[in-house]
């Protein structure tokens, strides 16, 4: 296997953990197709509106 194999697999690899990881938090996955955002929702649901609440960061507190 070549190396650009290898990486790409590597990526294609860390790709799939993260789409996962998104799905147990509840997290929508984003895609684009043709320059459009597309969502996948936890549930499976896809969808072209961005229909989300935005929260606002907890702050850190300094060590």
């Amino acid at each position: 296997m070549m190396l650009v194999e290898k990486i790409t697999k590597l990526g294609n690899q860390a790709v799939e953990e993260a789409q996962k990881s998104n799905k147990r938090k509840g997290i929508a996955n984003v895609y684009a197709i043709n320059g459009k955002p597309v969502f996948v929702l936890p549930n499976g649901k896809i969808t072209t509106k961005y229909t989300f609440k935005l929260t606002k960061k907890k702050k850190r507190i300094s060590k």
